[in-house]
Order: C-alpha cells, then structure tokens, then sequence
C-alpha cells in the first residue's frame, strides 16, 4: 500500500514538477532560438539583397551611360548619317563605316558586359552592328539579334531619344527558357524633323541574372519589371507579397533605382527552421520515453526529485537566454542523469545548427567581398589585345613576342587576384604593365623602384600597385609630351609602412584632389567603392581587409610637378 501510495505521490511529483517545466521550458526555448534564428537569417537576407542590388544598379548605369555616348557623341552622330540608310556592306566604304561604328563599342563598353549580354546598334532598314567582341559566338548572333528587333520594334517609342526605354522580354530561340529583356535608346540627327538614326539596344539575358542568383545558396530570387513581368527568377517567388506570413517564410523585396525593377528574395520556412523542428521533436521523444522510465524507477528517484528539476530549470532558462555553452552536469547515475544526457544532445544539436548559420553569414560575407575583387576588370587588356594584333598583321614579324609575354604575366596576376603578393613581385609585374603601356601610347616611360631590402617580401593583395600606376599614367602623364617617370619606394618610418608611387605629370587640381581624397575616406569607411575611381578605392579596401582598418590612402600634388599616391599601414613585422 505504501509502495503504491507513493508510486501515485511519485507521479503527481513527475508532472508537477519535471514533466510540466520541462516541456513547457523547451518549448520557450524552442521557440526563442527560432524567433532569433528568422531574426538573424532575416537580416543576412536583407544584407544580400542589397548587394544585389547593387551590382544591378551598376549594370544598369553602365549600359545607360554607354547610351548615352552614343546618343550625343558628335563624332558618332556624323558617322551614323551613312549608317542611317544601310542595307548591307556593298562597297569598301560602307564597310568603312561599319567597321568605324563598331569601334566606338570600345569606348562604349562597360566591365558588366559578358556574354549575356547584347549591345548593338539597328538603324529602319533592320541592318545590325552588334558589339563584336562582347557577342561574338553567341547563338544565333546577328540573325537572332534582328528577330529579336522585327518582335520589339513596335513596342519602340521613335519620338523619345532623351532617354532610355524599358522595353520588356523576348523569348530566346536558341536555349528554352531563356529570355532576353531589352533596353534602348532612339538617336535622332537633332534637325526639326527629327529623323532616326539609330536605335542602340541593350538585350540583357535572363541568364545573366541566374547566374548571379546563383551564388547564394539559400532561398530564391525572382526579378520583376516595374508592369510586374518576371525578367529572371524563380517563379516561386511572386510579384506581389502573397504569401501568408503565418506561414513563417522569409521574403525581402527592394525596387532597383532608375527601373522600377523589384527584386525579390524568398526563403521558405522548411529552409529555415526544418531541421531545427525535426531535432525539437526527436529530443522530445526522446525526453518523453526516459519520462515514462523515471516513473518505473520513482521510487529510488523521489529523493532526488527537487534538485534536479531545479537544475534543468535553469539550464533552460539560460539556453533560453543566449548562453549556448552550458550543459546538464550529472550528479549520479540514474534515469536523471540519462535525462540529462538527452537535454544536452538536445542543446548540442540546436548549438551546432546555429554555429552552421553562422557559418553561412560568413561565406555571405566572402561572397561580398569577391564581389569586391570581381570589380577589378581593366579594360585596358582587350584594347592591348587589339594593338597587338594589328601590329603582328601589319609589319609581318614576332618582335611583339616580349610584349605578349608580359600581357600573359599580367593577366595570370588577375587571375589570382583573390591570392596574396609580395611587393617584389608587384614591381615586376609593373616592369611588365609599363612595358604594355609604353607600346600602346608610343611614349617612353621609365619606372624607378625603391624598395628597403627588409620589405621587398612583404605580403600585400595582389595587384595594389598596378591601379596606382595606371591612375597616374592615365590621369597624371597625360596631359604632357615629356618622358614620363614613376617612381615606387616604399619604407617604415615610425611604426608604419609607407607605399608611395609618384609621377612628373601635371598633378592634381586642388579642388579635385580635396575632393579624391574626402572620398577616399568616406569610401573606406563605408566598404562602398561606388561608382567613380574604383581602382583606387578597391586598393584601399583590400589594403584594410589583410592589413587592418587604420590603412590610409592620400593624394598629394609634388612641389616640383607632378602627383604622389601614398599608401599607410601599420607595422605589423616587429
């Protein structure tokens, strides 16, 4: 009788309790851990959305800007009279012009552009100069391009030229389910009857844009035009917010300036917290069938009870409250201490998904800062390529061999350009790039090198200094006909690494150089390059990513003519 007595005793004590707080403690837990979870996952979202969408916007300021050029370019506009009337290529001089038109792409082009993407140009008779380097080998090319233009050129507003059109999609022929969404602009001879030269069309395919999605693993982006049609995407994720937020999916949407594009990135619940549940409700069980064998062994148990209620109390609480490191610790070998057991697999398990969200923040974080040395691309290899060749073609010999080995040795740094560098193999690839640079502007360059023996090993990120040089050459050396000299030294003077490359150019105006340099600290700052000197800024970002946040990047004007880009950073080799 006692025995039963205090088996029902024993069972009441359970539910009181053990049962009642821990069921209802794991759920708070539960569902703190969750809350937080969508919480964190949510802003990652948000965070990735917006370099989306800046990398969209750049595109799309790009291609309105090479627009733009050909829209008020004079020189352009003359050749386009003849380019007007054209056919087909019937004498010498229309082809003339062709080839003459096509190769303002080159000044047009921006770094965005890649295989999927289309720039040409379509005059009323439906004759096509396409971007012959960018759309060379694509399927279908200039016939694709022309169907393409007969589909959409009704939708082509002939008396808007101030601006870009947003034209709408156009199923591809040559790959099933790609379409192609079009941009353009209408280029008038500016006479009062306003005749149509040209119309330049921007055809972005919606690959490009899944391939962009692409990088980020989790959830789905769709892309919508400002009418609601679906550019590129997952047709899971819709125009409009229809999704019922009881539901616990994940959605963020931004509009895309200057588009009225809308972006939209959905990730579903089973994504977020599936495996999280699935762990909750296995433990649960798991707790339960040790519950069910307390109440068989109660009796050796009963004067243990409240301790050990009191201990998984708060571990819950604690867990509850953001302390992911503490555990049941046993004090005996009973069902309690098997209890004890499951709850800390439990919280190990909870634990270890959390450290794998976190986990995936972080490549987040990698996949911007790719982003970043994705950004830069100089143009100045193609146009390289181009001048090389044409003088292969007419002098009929090999002395170029040097110089295409040098454009090689340039081109394997950007291949590496996520891997790290020494300072003495910077200054050899300079010896290279002003080689290149020597034989596409036809003027003598000499580079003088200053390195302190204890620094030519010194780690920096690949290509730091051919940005500076190239500004220098580009901005500083090209105002004058002299001899032009760059000089790179770099030294420790009090604690810091000094990295200063100079030229005897026409140097900076003030006003521009106040303005470059507030941008320089603004820009890294904020980890946004934006839109204008990227070289330099990206230099400064990686700078600050390898070798700390007090990285400093400043322009000076010299005293005796000329310009200084001085880099700093402390000295981290003591």
């Amino acid at each position: 009788m006692l025995r039963k007595s205090f088996y029902r005793r024993i069972q009441a004590s359970f539910l009181i309790l053990i049962l009642i707080p821990i069921l209802a403690l794991s759920l708070l837990s539960y569902s703190i851990i969750k809350q937080t979870m969508m919480d964190k996952i949510r802003q990652a979202n948000q965070s990735v959305l917006e370099l989306m969408v800046k990398d969209i916007s750049k595109l799309v300021d790009e291609l309105a800007s090479a627009s733009h050029y050909y829209a008020r370019d004079p020189s352009i506009r003359q050749h386009l009279h003849t380019f007007a009337d054209m056919k087909a290529i019937v004498t010498i001089d229309d082809y003339n012009s062709y080839t003459r038109i096509q190769s303002f792409f080159e000044q047009a082009a921006v770094k965005s552009v890649n295989k999927d993407i289309w720039l040409f140009l379509v005059n009323e008779q439906s004759f096509v100069i396409p971007y012959m380097t960018v759309n060379e080998g694509i399927g279908g090319g200039i016939e694709q391009m022309q169907r393409h233009w007969r589909l959409i050129q009704p939708r082509v507003d002939q008396g808007i030229s101030d601006k870009l059109q947003w034209i709408g999609t156009v199923p591809s022929e040559g790959r099933p389910g790609e379409t192609y969404y079009y941009l353009g602009r209408v280029i008038h001879d500016g006479s009062p009857q306003g005749r149509v030269l040209a119309t330049f069309m921007v055809g972005i395919s919606s690959r490009y844009f899944d391939s962009l999605f692409a990088a980020v693993a989790e959830g789905q982006f769709a892309l919508y035009d400002a009418d609601g049609g679906r550019i590129a995407g997952s047709e899971a994720s819709p125009f409009h917010n229809d999704v019922d937020a009881a539901d616990g999916d994940i959605r963020s949407e931004a509009v895309i300036p200057k588009t009225g594009w809308k972006l939209v990135y959905h990730t579903p619940k089973q994504a977020v917290t599936g495996q999280i549940s699935q762990t909750f409700y296995v433990s649960g069980l798991l707790v339960l069938g040790l519950s069910v064998g307390f109440l068989l062994f109660a009796v050796v148990l009963a004067r243990r009870l409240h301790h050990p209620i009191r201990q998984l109390q708060g571990l819950a609480k604690q867990f509850g409250g953001g302390n992911r490191k503490v555990r049941y610790v046993s004090e005996g070998s009973d069902e309690f201490e098997e209890l004890g057991q499951a709850v800390n697999l439990l919280l190990s398990e909870i634990d270890e998904l959390i450290q794998g969200i976190e986990r995936e923040q972080e490549q987040k974080r990698l996949l911007e800062l790719r982003a970043l040395f994705a950004q830069i691309r100089p143009h100045f290899l193609l146009n390289t390529l181009n001048s090389i060749k044409c003088s292969l073609l007419i002098e009929r010999d090999r002395k170029h061999g040097g110089q295409i080995d040098a454009l090689m040795s340039l081109l394997k740094a950007y291949m590496k350009v996520d891997q790290p560098s020494t300072l003495e193999r910077e200054c050899t690839l300079l010896q290279h790039y002003i080689e290149i640079m020597q034989m596409r502007s036809s003027r003598e360059i000499r580079l003088q090198v200053r390195l302190e023996d204890e620094l030519r090993q010194l780690s920096v990120p690949m290509l730091t200094l051919q940005p500076l040089v190239e500004n220098a050459i580009v901005h500083g050396l090209a105002g004058t006909d002299e001899p032009g000299s760059i000089t790179v030294r770099a030294f420790r003077e009090h604690g810091w690494i000094h990295l200063q490359v100079s030229d005897n150019g026409t140097g900076i105006p003030e006003e521009k150089l106040e303005a470059l340099n507030h941008l320089f600290v603004e820009a890294a700052s904020a980890g946004d390059s934006g839109y204008e000197r990227v070289g330099l800024v990206n230099v400064l970002q990686r700078l600050r990513l390898s070798h700390g946040t007090q990285a400093v990047l400043r322009l000076e004007n010299r005293p005796d003519g000329g310009a200084t880009a001085m880099l700093r950073w402390p000295d981290n080799l003591n």
